[in-house]
C-alpha cells in the first residue's frame, strides 16, 4: 500500500516575521518541535506527528497547524504565493 499524504498549502503571511524567522533557523535550533524544510526563499513544508505537543510551537503557527489537521493533512506547506485564508491572522514584514 502506498503512503499517501496531503499537504494544505496556505500563505506565509499567516506567521508573523519572528516566527518565520524561527522556521528560517529551525535546522540550526531546533526551537519549534517540528520537522521544517526550506522552500528556498518562498517559504516551508513543516511536516508535525499526528497529535503534535502545541506548547513550544508560537500561537500564529498553531493556527496553521490546526486547519491542517482540521482538513486531515500532515503536512503544512507555508508558501508566498499560497492562499490567504480570509478568516485567519495575517501579519506583514516591517519594512
Amino acid at each position: 500500500m502506498l503512503d499517501i499524504q496531503k499537504i494544505l498549502t496556505i500563505s506565509t503571511l499567516h506567521v508573523r516575521p519572528e516566527t518565520a524567522f524561527k522556521l528560517a533557523n529551525n535546522h540550526k535550533t531546533s526551537e519549534i518541535p517540528v520537522t521544517v524544510y526550506s522552500k528556498g526563499d518562498f517559504g516551508w513544508f513543516i511536516y508535525f506527528p499526528k497529535n503534535p505537543d502545541m506548547k513550544n510551537i508560537p500561537e500564529d503557527l498553531a493556527l496553521c497547524i490546526n486547519l491542517a489537521m482540521e482538513n486531515e493533512c500532515s503536512v503544512l506547506c507555508l508558501d508566498c504565493d499560497g492562499q490567504i485564508i480570509k478568516y485567519m491572522p495575517t501579519y506583514f514584514a516591517k519594512i
